[in-house]
């Protein structure tokens, strides 16, 4: 029964050059949006459902180590898509129909986090043209020991040039894809409600922070000053992965600072703070391992 286990799973992506494992996965899935049923009821009690558009998609949150599709999350232009990834797939292995084939997939949002005694951890959300099934019965190698996992010990964090003992963040960028499709008939039979194409939304970008110090930012006073964010972190090998909000400056504006109260006498007090980006501004998230 090994088939129906984990241990026969595997997900792997073709940028362009070939099929490569995505960093370690641990969950995630391949599945489809939309397609939901619209009733038309008419007199006497009749009824009849139509669907709608069908988007395929996936999600794989994985412990960073090569970050392969680091580059394919940011968009170059504010009304351009982010770069294709001509295909995804993964599933159990040796199974008839045990596998999808996912193309011309685009990133919908990207999640990148970190806590204190975890590893680094990158939640690819993508949404695809084309999908089918298959069996595979022999995946890609997997990554190589020298594309050891980033993890926490090995990290040093700034919240406008200040460290504030944090305790763990969560980044977000979310491209906002819309599936679209037309009454242009079309002909093939079982793709007929597939997506034909993808407008590109606003591009939002969040982050939410905790730290064990006070910031110091108010957002009762006249003016709450936007402030820069950097996340380094280092593997065994040698490898420097950094997240930069700053935006050439323009950074990070804090929307929320609670003051948490309550909790036992041993409860460990934090400062929660959030902050938005500017919509569209494509400077904001640059993540890249070098």
């Amino acid at each position: 029964m090994a088939g129906y286990t984990a241990l026969s799973d595997f997900a792997e992506h073709d940028t362009g050059g070939g099929w490569v494992r995505f960093d370690r996965v641990h969950g995630g899935e391949l599945g489809h949006e939309g397609g939901e049923p619209t009733h038309l009821d008419g007199i006497g009690g009749q009824d009849s459902i139509i669907r709608g558009i069908v988007a395929s998609n996936g999600n794989a949150p994985c412990y960073l180590q090569g970050g392969d599709l680091l580059p394919f999350v940011q968009r170059a232009t504010v009304p351009a898509l982010p770069p294709v990834i001509p295909k995804i797939q993964g599933g159990v292995l040796s199974e008839i129909d045990g596998c999808r084939l996912q193309e011309s997939c685009y990133m919908d949002s990207c999640e990148i986090s970190c806590d204190v005694e975890g590893p680094v951890i990158v939640t690819y959300n993508w949404k695809a043209l084309k999908e089918s099934k298959l069996n595979i019965a022999t995946p890609n190698s997997a990554l190589k020991a020298s594309n050891l996992i980033f993890s926490w010990f090995t990290t040093s964090l700034l919240l406008g040039g200040v460290a504030y003992k944090a305790q763990r963040f969560t980044a977000r960028l979310n491209n906002g894809l819309v599936p679209k499709s037309s009454l242009d008939q079309n002909l093939v039979v079982d793709t007929r409600r597939w997506v034909e194409w993808f407008d590109p939304g606003i591009q939002e970008v969040s982050l939410d922070l905790e730290v064990r110090l006070p910031t110091g930012i108010d957002l009762t006073v006249d003016y709450v000053p936007a402030v820069g964010f950097i996340f380094i972190a280092h593997n065994e090998a040698g490898d420097t992965f950094t997240l930069d909000m700053t935006g050439g400056g323009v950074g990070l504006h804090p929307v929320g600072v609670p003051q948490d109260l309550g909790g036992s006498g041993a409860d460990e007090k934090l400062w929660k703070v959030t902050f938005e980006s500017d919509h569209n501004d494509l400077g904001i998230w640059d993540a890249a391992i070098t």
